[in-house]
């Protein structure tokens, strides 16, 4: 009986946790707007200006970057228990994921091309 009872316990705390930990994280309504970036090219070391524009729709967030006249958007954000969120995006064919965190009022994004990590620090576009 003692073994039963303690069977069930540990069965019931077992899908406790994986239903927690399965739930969705929320993107923070602070990061559902339009940010500004300065991205050096990592060939000739030229700056450009660029925005990201993050929104939701339908409970999906996703963001799209846009340098002069080139955009990009990212797969739907998934977020990580280290308070992140993460998604893939493909930059002239090349694939890359991303991750966006806020920090003091700041959007840190980090792309990330397997061999190398790129961050950017974006301010809020007014």
């Amino acid at each position: 009986m003692k073994t039963t009872i303690s069977l069930f316990i540990t069965v019931l705390f077992l899908s406790l946790s994986f239903s927690v930990s399965a739930q969705k994280k929320d993107v923070p309504k602070e990061m559902l707007k339009k940010w500004s970036f300065v991205m050096e090219d990592p060939q000739t070391g030229g700056a450009y200006d660029g925005v990201c524009t993050i929104t939701q729709k339908e409970k999906e967030t996703k963001a799209t970057f846009t340098i002069g006249d080139q955009s990009t958007e990212t797969t739907a954000f998934r977020p990580n228990d280290n308070g992140k969120f993460y998604a893939d995006l493909e930059v002239q064919g090349y694939p890359m994921g991303v991750s966006f965190d806020m920090l003091d009022g700041k959007l840190i994004c980090v792309l990330d091309g397997g061999s190398w990590n790129f961050p950017l620090e974006m301010s809020l576009m007014e």
